[in-house]
C-alpha cells in the first residue's frame, strides 16, 4: 500500500509552528533538503507529512548586535561562505562553508539550520559551532529555548530538538581581530562525507606563546567532542614539536566512542583526529601570528 504524503508551505513562521504543534513527531521539516530529500531517496526517512520552510524569508540572512553575529537558519552555506560580516568577524565558519562537499550545487541549496539539526557528526558546521560557543534559538508556538550548541547534539542524528520546536537562529560570538582560525578535514573525495575533522581558534600572547585556544573535533564520534583537556594543556605554550605531538596524542585519547562505517573504522578515525586537530591548532597559530605582524590574510 502506498504512503500518502502531506506536503505543507507555510507563508509566515507562525503558520509553520502552529502546523508543527498539531502534527509533533508526524511532521518533518524541510529547509534546504540536502539531507531530508536523499534519505527519502535512499529509504531510509519515510515522512507522513513535511513541513517546507522555503517560504520564510525571516529566517534568511545575518546581521550583528551585542558583540555577536546572528545567523538565521534558512542562510546556505554559500551565503556563510560570501558573507562579509562572517568572513570579518566569524572566519571560521566562512572557512568551514567553503570546504562543505557535492559542490556549488549543495553549498547553493543547504542550509545551517538544516545542516544542525540534522545531527550529522560528518556536517562541517558542527565541530566549529561548538568550539565557538554558539547559541540556538529554539522556537515553538508556546514559547522560546536558548541552548549552547554543546548541549544541542545528543547522538548520530539526534539532538536537544523537541518535536514542536523550529531553530530559527544562531548567534555566534565575534572573534576578536587578532584571533586565529582553521578548520581541516579529512575526506577520500569531494562527494564524500568528512571523515575526521577539527575547528580551532587561537589567541596568542607577545611572544607568541598561546594565550587561549579553542578545539573541537567532528566526524569521528557521535558527537561533536570540544577538547578542553587539550586547549588548557596548550595555554601558555609556545608551538613546538613536542607540543603539537603531545596535542595528538592527548586528542587521541579524547576519542573514545570512535565511529566505523563504510568510510573508515573506529582505530583509523581515532588517529586521524589527532593528525586533523595538530594541523588546525598549527594553521590558526600560524594565521593569529600573521595578523600579529599586521599582514594580511
Amino acid at each position: 500500500m502506498t504512503k500518502t504524503l502531506t506536503y505543507y508551505a507555510p507563508a509566515s513562521l507562525e503558520e509553520a509552528l502552529d502546523r508543527l504543534s498539531q502534527l509533533g513527531t508526524d511532521a518533518t521539516v524541510l529547509a534546504g533538503g540536502q539531507d531530508v530529500v536523499p534519505r527519502m531517496n535512499q529509504g531510509q526517512l519515510s515522512p507522513t507529512n513535511i513541513i517546507d520552510l522555503k517560504a520564510l524569508k525571516n529566517l534568511v540572512g545575518t546581521e550583528t548586535a551585542n558583540g555577536a553575529i546572528v545567523i538565521r537558519a534558512l542562510s546556505t552555506h554559500r551565503t556563510i561562505e560570501r558573507s562579509e560580516a562572517i568572513q570579518n568577524w566569524c572566519g571560521l565558519l566562512a572557512d568551514a562553508a567553503s570546504q562543505i562537499g557535492g559542490g556549488i550545487q549543495v553549498r547553493n541549496r543547504g542550509t545551517i539550520g538544516g545542516a544542525v539539526c540534522a545531527g550529522s557528526p560528518a556536517y562541517d558546521f558542527l565541530p566549529c559551532l561548538v568550539a565557538l560557543d554558539a547559541e540556538f534559538r529554539l522556537l515553538s508556538s508556546v514559547g522560546e529555548r536558548r541552548l549552547p550548541a554543546s548541549e544541542f547534539f545528543r547522538d548520530v542524528g539526534k539532538t536537544a530538538l523537541r518535536p514542536d520546536e523550529i531553530l530559527t537562529e544562531i548567534t555566534v560570538p565575534k572573534l576578536s581581530p587578532d584571533t586565529g582560525f582553521s578548520y581541516q578535514k579529512l575526506k577520500f573525495s569531494d562527494g564524500c562525507y568528512s571523515i575526521a575533522s577539527a575547528a580551532c581558534t587561537v589567541k596568542l600572547n607577545l611572544n607568541e606563546s598561546f594565550a587561549a585556544a579553542r578545539l573541537a573535533l567532528g566526524g569521528v564520534a557521535p558527537v561533536p567532542i570540544r577538547l578542553r583537556q587539550v586547549e588548557a594543556m596548550v595555554g601558555g605554550a609556545r608551538v613546538t614539536e613536542k607540543l603539537l605531538g603531545e596535542v595528538a596524542a592527548a586528542t587521541e585519547q579524547a576519542v573514545t566512542n570512535p565511529i566505523t562505517d563504510v568510510q573508515a573504522d573506529g582505530e583509523y578515525r581515532r588517529a586521524m583526529a589527532g593528525v586533523m586537530a595538530k594541523r588546525a591548532l598549527t594553521s590558526a597559530f600560524e594565521r593569529a601570528r600573521h595578523k600579529g605582524k599586521g599582514e594580511r590574510t
